[in-house]
């Protein structure tokens, strides 16, 4: 479909695409080399872990999220279960921006 397009269209999407790619990268860069923020909300923000930990695995940005602590927790916790053939958890407590910063407390513990 692109190839079809006019010369103008094409390099209209072509400059979009560079745009996005830019900010995508900006983005990115400031995700894994900032330190992680203080602030409430960017503390409950989800992430989706295993996208992450695929591709940038010591990324700050992946240990500001309350919501996806279980998520990031498990495939490690699961491993230390296999190694050892112990059970292990992970606690986890504190004020909770979504709820108005009343205390909460998130655990895993391996199914292994």
């Amino acid at each position: 479909m692109f190839e079809r397009l006019d010369k103008d269209e094409k390099e209209q999407w072509e400059a979009q695409a560079k745009e996005e790619h830019h900010e995508l990268l900006t983005k990115w860069e400031d995700d894994t080399t900032k330190p992680p923020s203080t602030d409430p909300a960017d503390r409950q923000r989800y992430v989706p872990f295993m996208c992450y930990i695929l591709l940038y695995p010591f990324s700050d940005h992946l240990l500001r999220c309350i919501q996806g602590l279980a998520s990031f927790a498990k495939p490690i916790l699961d491993l230390i279960c296999e190694a050892t053939g112990w059970k292990a958890s992970l606690i986890a407590g504190g004020p909770e921006p979504a709820h108005e910063g009343r205390l909460n407390i998130i655990r895993y513990v391996c199914s292994l």
